[in-house]
C-alpha cells in the first residue's frame, strides 16, 4: 500500500514537469540575454537628445528604457520625460508637473498644451509620432526620435541635423493641409 508521502510527490512531479518541458523546449527561443537592441538604442538617443529636452513617449520601451537611464544610470537628469498615453491621469500628470518644475501648469491637460507651455524654455521630442503635436511646427527627424520646435516658419536645410551650434537648423515644417 502506498502512502500519502508518495501521492503528494507523484502530484508535484506532475504539475511541475510541464512546466519543466516548456522551460526546457522553449528557452533558447525565448532567451534575450544577447538582445542589446534597447541598450543600443537608448544610447544613440541618450547621446543625441538635445539638452534639457521635454521628450514625450508612446511606447513603453521608450518610457521604460529612459527611466533606467536616469533612475538606475543616474544619467541624463536634465530630460523630462513624459509618457503621453499616462499623461491624462491626474496623479501621473501632478507627479511629472512637479518633477519637472511645471507648477503654474494645470494638469492634467491635453499634451499639446503641455508642448505649448514648454517649448519656449526646452527642445520637445517624440519617441513615438504623434501628428497632432507636429502639426504646424518646425521638426527635426532623428535617428529614432523627432525634435519640436516652435517657429512653423522655419524651413528645412538638407543634411543639417543636431549638432553644436546648429540645433534648431534642420527644421521642416508640417502642415494641416
Amino acid at each position: 500500500r502506498r502512502g500519502p508521502g508518495l501521492r503528494r510527490v507523484l502530484g508535484a512531479v506532475l504539475l511541475v514537469a510541464p512546466l519543466a518541458w516548456a522551460v526546457v523546449a522553449n528557452g533558447p527561443r525565448v532567451d534575450a540575454s544577447r538582445d542589446w537592441e534597447a541598450q543600443a538604442w537608448l544610447e544613440g538617443v541618450a547621446q543625441a537628445l538635445p539638452p534639457g529636452a521635454l521628450v514625450i513617449t508612446g511606447d513603453d520601451r521608450h518610457t521604460f528604457s529612459l527611466a533606467y537611464l536616469q533612475w538606475a544610470e543616474g544619467r541624463r537628469s536634465d530630460l523630462l520625460v513624459v509618457d503621453g498615453d499616462l499623461w491624462q491621469e491626474p496623479w501621473y500628470a501632478a507627479q511629472v508637473a512637479r518633477r519637472g518644475g511645471l507648477g503654474d501648469l494645470p494638469t492634467p491637460c491635453p499634451l499639446a498644451v503641455l508642448v505649448e507651455h514648454v517649448l519656449p524654455k526646452r527642445p520637445v521630442v517624440l519617441t513615438s509620432w504623434r501628428e497632432e503635436l507636429a502639426l504646424g511646427r518646425a521638426v527635426i527627424e532623428e535617428q529614432g526620435f523627432w525634435v519640436i520646435g516652435g517657429d512653423g516658419n522655419a524651413r528645412r536645410i538638407p543634411g543639417a541635423g543636431l549638432s553644436a551650434g546648429n540645433e534648431w537648423a534642420a527644421w521642416r515644417v508640417l502642415r494641416a493641409d
